[in-house]
């Protein structure tokens, strides 16, 4: 007599279908193109001068890679975790996992942020600062700042 037994596929099926729907999704944080200036800099992308800054423009403007900085090693273990807190939770049910992946793109943007309000060096020259009024190398209007999100996308 041969012994046999029924799994019930229904359980895989789901874990399945929620890894299938994950698929090419990703967590961006930057700034978009539907991020501007005003026509008086004329509707220039803060992309562009998020690049500006991150690259530098030669002896005008030095580089200050506050987007690497922002994703560098000490920071990368907290997006570690949240994206093993997203497939543990695919792992389970899917139920938390869309908020899951908006908490971790909440926190990358709050870590740029911080970045970019905590930059210092090199600091602003001396003609700058008298046109700032301060010497904050990243923040002038504050439109690059207020601009820093995220987009859960799926490729």
């Amino acid at each position: 007599m041969a012994a046999s037994r029924k799994y019930d596929k229904r359980a895989l099926q789901a874990l399945i279908r929620r890894v299938a729907e994950l698929d090419g999704t990703e967590v961006a944080v930057g700034f978009f193109p539907e991020a501007q200036y005003g026509p008086d800099n004329a509707s220039l992308p803060v992309a562009q001068v998020a690049w500006f800054n991150e690259r530098g423009l030669g002896m005008m403007v030095p580089p200050r890679p506050f987007m690497a900085e922002s994703f560098n090693r000490e920071e990368q273990r907290f997006y570690f975790a949240g994206m093993k807190s997203v497939w543990a939770d695919v792992l389970k049910q899917g139920r938390q996992t869309k908020m899951k992946l908006r908490a971790l793109g909440d926190h990358a943007v709050g870590i740029v942020k911080m970045t970019i309000e905590g930059w210092t060096t090199p600091p602003n020259s001396d003609r700058w600062i008298a046109i700032k009024g301060k010497n904050d190398p990243l923040v002038f209007t504050g439109k690059m700042l207020d601009s820093v999100t995220y987009k859960v996308e799926r490729s």
